[in-house]
């Protein structure tokens, strides 16, 4: 369900990953999802067996809605596991609206941490720092 109105608006989409370390399945690794658009907040889950783990969206209120402003949430993933941190996603959210990160797609990845981290232009002003997969429109 789309939440946003004139003064809500959606600070991080809901998110699904697979992840995996040389394409074994982690279980049990700790993700840390944050985001900040007026403060830092932050939440977290656990990958399960098939290294599985997802986030519902968040929506925050606010009255900048109300005024001409530019729209900018600073999003970030990190994967806890064995002692070690893995960054996997960085990212600006500039609209409003639900799955904006990725142009109205939905948030399902793979997400390889051996993989390097690449930038993927996702609109005119955005761009995603990840170093996940997931299928692009146009692509099987």
């Amino acid at each position: 369900m789309n939440k946003t109105g004139p003064l809500t608006s959606c600070v991080f989409s809901d998110i699904e990953a697979i992840v995996t370390l040389n394409g074994e399945p982690i279980e049990g690794a700790r993700i840390v999802r944050r985001w900040n658009w007026q403060k830092e907040r932050s939440d977290e889950t656990t990958t399960d067996v098939d290294g599985r783990f997802s986030f519902p969206a968040v929506y925050e209120r606010h009255l900048i809605r109300l005024f001409p402003a530019e729209f900018v949430v600073s999003q970030s993933l990190t994967v806890h596991y064995q002692g070690k941190e893995f960054p996997f996603w960085i990212n600006s959210k500039r609209e409003v609206e639900l799955n904006s990160e990725l142009d109205g797609q939905d948030l399902l990845f793979n997400c390889e941490l051996t993989n390097d981290m690449e930038i993927h232009r996702t609109s005119i002003l955005g761009s995603l720092h990840t170093l996940c997969s997931w299928n692009k429109p146009g692509e099987n």
